[in-house]
């Protein structure tokens, strides 16, 4: 039985052309937020507390905004026990036992990656650990450029697009040459199909497409 390759090309281009969309759509998405998050932020955060345990309370925040050009994803996690476990039951009792979904305009506790933490040309990011005897937490934060990741978003689309564009130009050429688009080979004795490799020649097909 010999091997038909095309179901998997079929299916590899469908792969690439969803890729293609998803990142052009996060390119334009992250161009959106580039372009508001000059003045106030935009964040949304995520947050849980956890009360199951009767000697400790723990919390979970969760955080993405758009500040100043920049992108800023983290989580905080808190733990209250011994003598301020009355502390995190009211912090606990206020929030409630659901996860809860809040839209901020102003910097809460991620913004402080604005302004310190650690950096490495335009990254910067903020990992921090507190140790007390009654009082656990852990911060981890990362701020990125909008440019940086709207360029790393569109540089796939872009490819694919220089590709396509190429691939077209040289199609055309091998066509007007007498040459097969698909594997080159000499067209002038037999102009209507490649006899090498099936493919039909544009000027065979009445929508002037030439098959891979």
């Amino acid at each position: 039985m010999r091997y038909n390759p095309e179901p998997v090309r079929r299916l590899a281009r469908i792969l690439l052309n969803a890729m293609t969309v998803v990142s052009l759509l996060l390119f334009v998405a992250i161009l959106g937020l580039w372009a508001s998050s000059g003045g106030n932020p935009i964040a949304i955060e995520l947050s849980r507390c956890f009360t199951s345990e009767p000697d400790h309370v723990r919390s979970l925040h969760c955080v993405a905004a758009a500040w100043d050009g920049r992108i800023i994803l983290g989580r905080d996690r808190w733990r209250w026990e011994g003598e301020r476990l009355e502390e995190g039951r009211a912090r606990a009792a206020d929030h409630g036992p659901a996860w809860r979904w809040t839209r901020s305009s102003t910097p809460g506790w991620w913004g402080q990656t604005y302004w310190g933490g650690s950096s490495w040309g335009p990254l910067r990011w903020d990992f921090t650990d507190w140790t007390t005897p009654a009082f656990l937490g852990e911060r981890r934060l990362v701020s990125v450029p909008c440019w940086l990741v709207a360029m790393s978003a569109g540089s796939f689309p872009a490819w694919r697009g220089f590709r396509f564009l190429r691939r077209r130009q040289i199609r055309r050429q091998m066509a007007r040459a007498g040459r097969c688009a698909a594997c080159g080979y000499d067209l002038r004795a037999t102009p209507g199909r490649c006899p090498e490799c099936g493919a039909r020649s544009a000027h065979s097909d009445p929508a002037g497409v030439i098959e891979d």
